[in-house]
């Protein structure tokens, strides 16, 4: 008999109860930012250090640990990568850092939008607005 895959949960958005709460989730995707704009590419990949993985790791796990695994926002981002244009087999090194220099900055803009997400629940939480999903 064939099995069925299990039904996917549902998605949930993440409900804040406090600006700490918010402003907790900020600071751990600000030192996502920080880590990004201090990754040396060019090391990583000449000196193959795995630093652009551990990096692209902390944060995928950053943004399921503020928002929930169930959110929209680890919806959309579970899968995101260090990396941005075409890949094919024994790429130029040059074409490597240059890949992961693009997806490095996309990843930080991802994270400056996610940020924002944040703050605005948190003035909405400010200003006596219950938190709702967008």
């Amino acid at each position: 008999m064939a099995r069925k895959n299990p039904e996917p949960p549902p998605v949930e958005p993440r409900v804040f109860r406090s600006a700490e709460e918010i402003e907790a989730g900020i600071s751990k995707l600000q030192r996502r930012v920080r880590e990004l704009e201090d990754l040396d590419v060019t090391a990583a990949v000449v000196e193959d250090t795995s630093a652009d993985d551990v990096a692209e790791s902390n944060v995928r796990e950053s943004i399921r640990d503020v928002f929930g695994s169930n959110s929209p926002e680890f919806q959309e981002h579970q899968h995101i990568r260090i990396w941005v244009g075409a890949m094919w087999m024994n790429m130029d090194s040059s074409d490597v850092i240059e890949a992961k220099d693009r997806g490095r900055r996309q990843v930080i803009g991802v994270l400056s939008g996610l940020i924002g997400r944040l703050r605005e629940k948190k003035e909405d939480l400010s200003g006596g607005i219950l938190s709702t999903p967008s």
